[in-house]
């Protein structure tokens, strides 16, 4: 079994969703309709090639991340190579907060 950590902020998180949110106005509610839901998962190897997709079309529009593109390159190739059949995910919210519920979804390759 192959393990990995990530770990983010809140204020990061915050600031790409309004990032992808002034980008992609039309896939976003706004946010009084905002269930207090958070699904968090890993990309498929598909979802990873459509991501660098998109980043070919758009980069020369749209603001990514240092290094986006490289980075789901090195997804692919992971994945790629070590063919999980099954990716889960593990969240541990701190502090803990009872305001948003967070939910993990597993990836089958």
């Amino acid at each position: 079994m192959i393990e990995g950590v990530i770990t983010t902020t809140k204020k990061h998180l915050e600031s790409e969703l309004s990032t992808s949110r002034d980008q992609f106005p039309m896939d976003y509610e706004s946010m009084p309709f905002f269930a207090g839901e958070l699904i968090v998962g890993v990309m498929s190897l598909t979802q990873i090639e459509s991501a660098m997709r998109a980043y070919d079309l758009f980069h020369g529009h749209a603001p990514y991340p240092t290094d986006y593109r490289d980075m789901l390159a090195t997804a692919w190739s992971w994945m790629y190579a070590n063919t999980p059949k099954r990716v889960d995910v593990t969240v541990s919210v701190m502090p803990k907060s009872s305001s948003v519920r967070i939910l993990t979804e597993s990836v089958q390759i």
